[in-house]
């Protein structure tokens, strides 16, 4: 068996041999200790035509796999299914994978091995937006939709061998990881997923090279990826004294999923943003200077008039979104909203120490 992509040479291909009769299963991989085998082999499937794709299969939703095998998995997913049949998340195939799926409406994970499907499934059908949760460890597998009804079972076991079919959201892309006919495509939006096998966390990429920075700068023509960094909504402001400034909703300062959950969304009960407002300034948009977080929502008008809000809540669970900086010409204006612990926005310009409110003690949805 031959597996590349489509697109890359057959030098980066990865080979898969197994003897039937006495593996039928696939458990060992013969490739590295049958060399002769695989050689005549590869001369055979050299004669076959070449695959073909479609414009679907080249544009479907394949993420990073995670290592699965022998470990125990929780997976979060943050759905709003439109129909009542469809694939959240499937990885694996045919003989080991699994999935979470929604049938008849009703949500259901489905863990496959050595070609066995085990499943379990909620009682009721659930209607808007689902927060589903699976686990799986070596005694039990289960399922709950926004935290009520767990449903479980006892565990099939830990899968055993990491598939090769890799993950996929949205439909199941290769042989069903489920019961179910392939793809399987859910009707929906997929707001926010999570898988934690116990691994590292899929890499990022640095910031573009300097030279790529300058030439996209000058030509106006391209997305530029300046700092590194867990930032959403950013916004550039230029000062008076020709730095750019940089804010958005960030993770508070120090905050260790910044680095261990780099593609957090942000979304859910489940987010990194922080309480705290981090600030930048570069003279090029190439190297940039922390000032630290000048402001938080302790110094805001809502943490003065409503603590006991603030109180209620654990601080984990402020958020701060969307800061901008507007310079006004004498002073700087931050404005920003504020979804937990209260859902309400705020303007807050401010010079120096002296901090002023100009839309008032009541500024409701004012960004």
């Amino acid at each position: 068996m031959e597996w590349r992509p489509l697109d890359q040479p057959k030098a980066k291909a990865e080979y898969e041999l197994y003897d039937y009769e006495s593996d039928p299963l696939e458990r060992k991989n013969l490739a590295a200790d049958k060399p002769g085998v695989l050689r005549k082999l590869k001369l055979t499937l050299a004669t076959y035509p070449a695959p073909l794709a479609s414009s679907r299969s080249r544009r479907r939703a394949v993420a990073a796999s995670p290592k699965i095998a022998h470990t125990p998995l929780t997976i979060v997913a943050y759905v709003r299914p439109a129909s009542p049949n469809g694939v959240v998340l499937a990885q694996g195939g045919d003989r080991q994978g699994y999935a979470l799926h929604f049938l008849d409406g009703k949500a259901a994970f489905d863990v496959r091995i050595d070609g066995k499907v085990t499943r379990v499934m909620m009682k009721k059908r659930a209607r808007g937006l689902h927060r589903l949760e699976a686990t799986l460890d070596r005694k039990t597998m289960s399922l709950s939709v926004n935290g009520r009804d767990a449903v479980s079972r006892p565990s099939p076991g830990l899968i055993p061998a990491q598939p090769l079919d890799e993950l996929s959201l949205g439909y199941d892309a290769l042989s069903a990881a489920g019961d179910y006919q392939t793809p399987n495509r859910l009707d929906g939006v997929i707001l926010n997923t999570h898988i934690d096998a116990g691994g590292p966390p899929p890499g990022v990429e640095p910031a573009m090279h300097r030279d790529d920075i300058e030439a996209g700068l000058k030509s106006h023509d391209r997305a530029l990826y300046v700092k590194e960094g867990w930032i959403r909504d950013p916004y550039i402001a230029r000062g008076p004294d020709d730095y750019f400034y940089l804010t958005g909703t960030t993770a508070s300062p120090g905050d260790p999923r910044e680095e261990n959950d780099p593609y957090n969304s942000g979304l859910s009960d489940r987010s990194i943003v922080g309480w705290q407002t981090r600030v930048w300034r570069s003279r090029d948009l190439i190297d940039w200077q922390s000032l630290g977080a000048p402001f938080s929502l302790k110094g805001g008008i809502w943490y003065a008039k409503q603590p006991e809000a603030f109180k209620s809540k654990p601080q984990a669970q402020s958020r701060l979104w969307a800061p901008e900086l507007h310079w006004l010409g004498t002073r700087w204006a931050l404005v920003h909203t504020s979804p937990s612990p209260l859902e309400e926005g705020e303007s807050l310009p401010f010079k120096r120490a002296r901090r002023e409110r100009p839309l008032g003690e009541s500024p409701r949805h004012g960004h």
